[in-house]
């Protein structure tokens, strides 16, 4: 009988992956739900067996938080933040509800998940690279992959910087400050003054808030308003020329 209800489960797997119901595995290996029960305990513990014993891979997991993430952007660009609702996220993943509970048990979870995933697109390994090079190539590295990141996650980021107070307020309560873009860019231009790379008499503050602030002109603000269209290679170069003017740099020993 155990054979039977794995090779059913097994063919319900390649048929519906997670999301096929122990009332499905029931009816089809002819086995009460009490049967089910006793032999396999939950339909987790007989897909763990199955994959130890090599009936079945469970990439499918990373696969499936894949789908989540992409379809919670596309839900979240839509309906914002707060408004966005676990049955909306499932929907267009194409995942049953209980799915994507079983991977995120609360929506505040989910979104965590997804603000460290757009965080990883401007990574540590960028700004440690940047800190190896002149403060210019470093910065147009940074500044180039900003402008990238932007132009990949426009909705996003709209909502991010310019969403209502609500929302950048829910926003700022489930992402990890201590890890986001604009404290890294402070810590490196903390870095160079501390290494006497750059000379100004700006706070770090201010010349991360200016950075920003020309990043954001030349992705958002100029393509929408002066229908000037964003030339990521181009303006980060533009962009690093003009930070830079402001400072007195110095060049590596």
């Amino acid at each position: 009988m155990s054979q039977n209800i794995n090779s059913v489960a097994i063919k319900l797997f390649h048929q519906f992956g997670e999301d096929f119901t122990l009332d499905q595995l029931s009816k089809q290996a002819n086995t009460s739900r009490a049967t089910l029960y006793r032999r396999i305990g939950s339909k987790h513990n007989l897909l763990k067996k199955l994959a130890a014993d090599g009936f079945i891979s469970l990439d499918y997991q990373a696969s499936a938080k894949a789908k989540i993430l992409a379809a919670t952007r596309i839900v979240v660009a839509k309906h914002g933040f707060i408004n966005c609702t676990m049955e909306q996220i499932a929907n267009q993943a194409g995942l049953g509800t209980a799915t994507l509970y079983r991977h995120y048990a609360e929506k505040h979870k989910l979104l965590q998940a997804f603000t460290t995933a757009l965080k990883s697109d401007v990574s540590m390994a960028e700004f440690k690279l940047a800190g190896n090079l002149s403060v210019e190539d470093g910065l147009y590295l940074l500044i180039k992959t900003m402008l990238k990141f932007i132009d990949d996650n426009v909705d996003i980021v709209k909502i991010l910087f310019f969403g209502n107070p609500e929302e950048r307020k829910y926003i700022s309560n489930i992402r990890d400050a201590s890890s986001s873009t604009f404290k890294s860019i402070s810590q490196h231009i903390h870095n160079l003054k501390a290494q006497k790379l750059i000379q100004v008499e700006i706070k770090t503050e201010d010349l991360v808030a200016s950075l920003m602030g020309q990043l954001m002109h030349f992705a958002l603000t100029a393509p929408l308003n002066l229908g000037r269209k964003l030339n990521i290679d181009r303006d980060a170069k533009l962009i690093t020329k003009i930070f830079c003017s402001a400072l007195e740099i110095t060049k590596r020993g």
